[in-house]
């Protein structure tokens, strides 16, 4: 169980509260938080409770309140109980606790949730308890990362425990250089995990002297959702850190949380190939979501390491593959799934609200566990079915959600261009006025697909509106409402938006499309409303009589293509369209174009409210003005640190705004004195300064200076690695050197803008190069702070797009120019994220 699972809950409206467990402390142990769940609970009754049921320590008497406080209760098993020989082998009394432990608590429980797909089956099958499958960790949308950022280092990495074979593993010569196991993850570099066990200890005292249980509670959860919150994020970023994520062979028959988290970060997996697991080893696609290796052959695990590293467009694709399928395994999907499937016994299976939510999961495995298919009996799949619900078959369509006139009623919610069936597994697939939303290549993808479901013998039934008929009315004499009528049949009702019929089918093009495909025989159907508008549909009625191997699917498919083509100057666009049918089969293709949806500014009255109630207090000046601020700060306590008369230059120095924290030594100032425009403080004229020259050529003898101070100027230079040589000339051994420069910044003092801004690997490798140590090396701000900068810019020039705002001028002003910056600079207290930042503040010393 993992705070996950909450973002979940509340995804799905759920009102929860999570009570943790310390490890193994008995519930019944007056400092656990289990003691006290009545207490946190109080007169609170609840439909469902959900419980970690192997290593927390619950004891016979909470259990018996649990089972008196909700009818239903579910028991999460988060390994495999079938136990390994290596188990007994490295921690006997651990494995039998193990099994003990799900034994006792049993009879408390309706339903279970299992990790391994065997328990499941076991479980069902006995009868005895309701189980289902947790396939992966589920992790939350928000981690999700959206773009991958190129990796540090050039190997793969492992991030577990050696237990086992894996030792072993990592010595192997073959895997040398190419497989590395970090010493620790990232969070364990900063203070988390201290403040993790000191926030525990602290805790465990307070109620062991008795403090008040429920503001304690409240506290210490809140500080938990923190700490695990920012580790995770670290743990990702140690998973970024190298080419791919490798999973090693284990002791349980799943997938390690590892392989999901991987995937969220933004990077290839590698797994071992988790034996005698079917339904596990068909969550990902080998060789397109994931690599897969046998566990008994490191030369495989070493091969597939050396292609990614030798074929990045590789790497991506599976990345993006596998980022595609891991966002349907998210903590919000998957708990909309199992309280789907808690919900399912107690409502007929053919309402929609009972209906099982299988995205893109749905295959044989998923449908035979819902009850709604058994083995040996036929398979007919009722596509698109909408307020259409036809006996005998598995009807499945969008979810209601994505309907905005019609009472769904379907068996399953999916998009059916996602589904997957085994080959050769359908007696029937049926679609009626489902069809025409897709374009032609689309269209072609989809048949091919189903071709390769459906079994020899098995049946295609399609029903479209018919463009000739529809075409006949047109050219009628029919009234005007009429042939409005017959127009609103062809292009679909648009009022949502996938409610737009892309394509025209008739007849002709259905016989000659489903022929070359391999069916026959082909039976057309034509028909139209005896009434009016008189509208006209056509049904095609096919059967498999062959299985085409894909190379001559793909080579009917294109010359069905070719037919759409209206010249032979549109080759190139055929072209085109073969590229997107393979892609479309492949999983790779882009969403095909759709009208654009308006968002949803329901909740935007909301909007003020939320930044209102976590905004930062700082007077509005300092928000706005942090980036010079915090500059200045770090100035002044240089500054203080440097001894009376010590001999400082300041490069640079403009209108020289530091004199005064150096009155204390003999301060010296460089500049080149060409830039005419507005400076710091601005004015348009220099300070007092003692050396006019350029900047890699300064008039000074080598070793003349303690400390060399240059502020925002580096990204002014033409030759920035020249001028840090020449700052390293003229400070002594043992002096310092103090520079800060952005990241990133919009243009300024143009033409003398060169560069975009500087990171930490680049003053590194500056400083090793000149004999000089870096001895600081501190962002100024985080991704936040940067955020709330650039969102008060769009206060700050307000005058060139005044006129854009009409009469939402000064709530625009507001809302950009402190209600979302307060907003983001709270936020920063909260969550530093330096992988974006205005720049960096440095302090070297040249070497003796």
């Amino acid at each position: 169980m993992n705070f996950g699972l909450e973002e979940g809950l509340a995804a799905s409206g759920v009102e929860h509260v999570t009570i943790p467990a310390f490890h193994e402390m008995p519930a019944s142990n007056v400092n656990s938080w289990l003691s006290r769940a009545r207490e946190i609970c109080g007169e609170a009754r609840f439909d469902q409770v959900w419980l970690e049921i192997v290593h927390s320590n619950l004891d016979e008497p909470f259990l018996e309140w649990v089972a008196a406080l909700a009818p239903v209760r579910v028991g999460f098993i988060c390994e495999s109980l079938e136990i390994h020989p290596g188990e007994w082998i490295n921690n006997p009394e651990g494995t039998l606790r193990r099994q003990k432990a799900v034994e006792r608590r049993l009879p408390y429980l309706t339903h279970i949730v299992a990790v391994d797909e065997v328990d499941v089956k076991r479980f069902n099958g006995e009868g005895r308890i309701p189980a289902t499958w947790w396939p992966i960790e589920a992790v939350p949308e928000s981690f999700m990362t959206r773009h991958s950022v190129p990796p540090q280092h050039h190997y793969a990495t492992f991030y577990g425990a050696l237990y086992g074979e894996r030792k072993r593993w990592l010595e192997e010569p073959c895997l040398t250089g190419l497989l590395v196991r970090p010493d620790a993850s990232p969070e364990h570099a900063t203070d988390l995990p201290k403040l993790f066990d000191d926030l525990n200890n602290s805790v465990l005292a307070c109620l062991q002297n008795g403090m008040d249980s429920m503001e304690l509670f409240s506290s210490h959860m809140a500080s938990l959702r923190l700490i695990r919150r920012e580790c995770f994020s670290l743990y990702l970023q140690g998973l970024q850190s190298g080419c791919a994520v490798v999973n090693l062979p284990q002791f349980g028959k799943l997938y390690a949380g590892r392989v999901t988290e991987g995937m969220v970060a933004g990077r290839p997996v590698i797994s071992w190939e988790i034996p005698d697991r079917p339904s596990t080893k068909a969550l990902f696609e080998d060789g397109k979501e994931i690599l897969l290796y046998s566990q008994d052959n490191p030369e495989q695990l070493a091969a597939h390491i050396r292609r990614i590293q030798r074929e990045p467009d590789f790497a991506r694709y599976l990345t993006e593959n596998a980022r595609k399928k891991i966002a349907e395994h998210s903590s919000e999907k998957f708990v909309t799934r199992l309280l789907g499937w808690i919900a399912k016994p107690m409502a007929n299976a053919g309402e929609a609200d009972a209906a099982l939510n299988v995205a893109d999961e749905n295959d044989l495995t998923q449908l035979a566990r819902a009850g709604l298919w058994q083995a040996g009996a036929p398979l007919r799949l009722h596509l698109g079915c909408g307020e259409q619900y036809l006996p005998g078959y598995i009807n499945i369509d969008y979810p209601p959600s994505e309907h905005n006139m019609m009472e769904v009623k379907a068996d399953a919610f999916a998009n059916i261009t996602e589904l997957n069936f085994p080959p050769g597994s359908v007696d029937e697939i049926r679609l009626h006025h489902v069809f025409e939303h897709f374009n032609r290549v689309t269209a072609l993808a989809l048949l091919i697909t189903w071709c390769g479901w459906l079994k020899p013998g098995g049946r295609l039934h399609i029903e479209t509106p018919d463009l000739m008929g529809s075409a006949k009315t047109l050219l009628s004499n029919a009234s005007l409402k009429v042939k409005m009528g017959v127009v609103r049949h062809l292009a679909g009702d648009q009022a949502a938006p996938w409610a737009y019929h892309i394509d025209q089918w008739f007849p002709e093009r259905f016989e000659r499309t489903l022929s070359k495909l391999g069916f026959a025989p082909i039976q057309i159907k034509t028909w139209s409303w005896p009434h009016e508008p008189y509208l006209s549909n056509v049904e095609a009625i096919a059967t498999k009589a062959q299985s085409l191997p894909m190379e001559a699917l793909l080579n009917a498919a294109d010359e069905l293509l070719l037919d759409s083509t209206v010249a032979p100057v549109e080759a190139p666009l055929h072209e085109i369209w073969k590229r997107q049918l393979r892609e479309t089969l492949a999983g790779n293709a882009p969403p095909p174009p759709t009208n654009v949806k308006m968002p949803d500014v329901s909740g935007i009255a909301q909007a003020i409210d939320v930044l209102a109630h976590s905004a930062s207090q700082l007077p509005l000046v300092d928000i706005h003005n942090f980036n010079q601020n915090e500059r200045d700060k770090w100035m002044r306590e240089k500054a203080r640190q440097i001894p009376a008369g010590a001999m400082v230059l300041d490069i640079g120095a403009g209108t020289c705004p530091y004199r005064q924290l150096f009155k204390h030594c003999q301060y010296k100032t460089h500049d080149f004195k060409q830039y005419e425009g507005v400076k710091l403080g601005g004015g348009t004229g220099y300070g007092d300064i003692d050396y006019v020259s350029d900047i890699t050529a300064i008039p000074v003898p080598d070793a003349s200076f303690d400390v060399v101070v240059c502020t925002e100027v580096l990204e002014h230079v033409p030759e920035p690695i020249e001028a840090l040589r020449e700052f390293a000339r003229i400070v002594k051994p043992g002096g310092r050197i103090l520079l800060t420069a952005p990241l990133g910044s919009g243009l300024h003092q143009l033409p003398y803008h060169y560069y975009g801004g500087y990171t930490p690997e680049w003053y590194k490798y500056v400083a090793q190069k000149f004999g000089l140590n870096i001895v600081e090396l501190v962002p100024n701000g985080g991704f936040f702070r940067l955020l709330a900068q650039e969102s008060a810019r769009v206060a700050w020039t307000m005058q060139q797009h005044r006129h854009l705002h009409g009469e939402n001028v000064e709530f625009i002003q507001h809302l950009f120019g402190e209600w979302i910056p307060r907003y983001l600079f709270a936020l920063e207290e909260q969550c530093f994220i330096d992988q974006f930042t205005v720049g960096y503040h440095v302090e070297a010393i040249k070497q003796s």
